[in-house]
């Protein structure tokens, strides 16, 4: 039986470690899914038969795994503004709206943004809303800018989310998350394939060729 270590941090929600697992479990049913630590996760695993799954950007400086310069980069937040706003021109700043982008092997998918629903002051409540519907000219911006910046890192296959938000008609980019993090939970039962499953099919290379909204909210 292949294994994967669903790498975490104390500030992962248990609700996305479960999403990841039912992702895991129903798409590969003969794979054991462990939930461990980055501190506990032994360093020395080598075995063809195990995957990492982090979802954390807090991960051992040691850890060997394919994507880690990616997960760093994304991990120093203050770095990654400051290479936006050099390399690409792009203003930065906390944002409220998340880009799914299932960057496949083939090239990228975009699932329908996510944004803050109602009452969102509660951060334990997963208050978000897909799909949220933005204008061609600012989709397009979003669209864009998400291509060209994740070809800069040199992307492995997964499900990024793209945090983002608008200063008037102005894009302006926040942050990176290289795994589908708290705000993907909004699209269990909404999208399908769901986020955590898209990220699982991404790093076990399998193929993903739609993705579509169920329902309107």
């Amino acid at each position: 039986m292949r294994k994967v270590f669903i790498v975490v941090d104390a500030g992962v929600k248990s609700a996305v470690v479960e999403a990841m697992k039912a992702a895991i479990a129903s798409f590969s049913p003969d794979v054991d899914a462990l939930v461990c630590l980055g501190s506990e996760l032994d360093l020395n695993i080598v075995e063809p038969d195990v995957l990492l799954c982090p979802l954390t950007r807090n991960l051992p400086d040691n850890l060997q795994f394919l994507g880690k310069e990616l997960y760093r980069v994304c991990d120093d937040i203050f770095g990654t503004r400051q290479r936006v706003e050099k390399e690409f021109g792009i203003l930065t700043g906390e944002g409220n709206f998340w880009l799914p982008v299932v960057w496949t092997a083939r090239g990228p998918l975009y699932a329908e943004v996510i944004g803050l629903g109602e009452n969102s002051e509660d951060k334990d409540s997963f208050n978000y809303c897909q799909p949220v519907h933005l204008p061609d000219v600012k989709r397009q911006q979003v669209y864009g800018f998400s291509y060209r910046f994740l070809t800069s890192l040199d992307a492995i296959p997964g499900c990024y989310l793209m945090q983002f938000g608008f200063r008037d008609d102005q894009f302006y980019f926040d942050q990176l998350w290289p795994f589908p993090g708290e705000s993907a939970i909004v699209s269990l039962g909404i999208q399908t394939p769901d986020l955590f499953i898209c990220h699982w099919q991404c790093l076990t290379n399998a193929p993903i060729y739609d993705i579509a909204i169920l329902f309107q909210l």
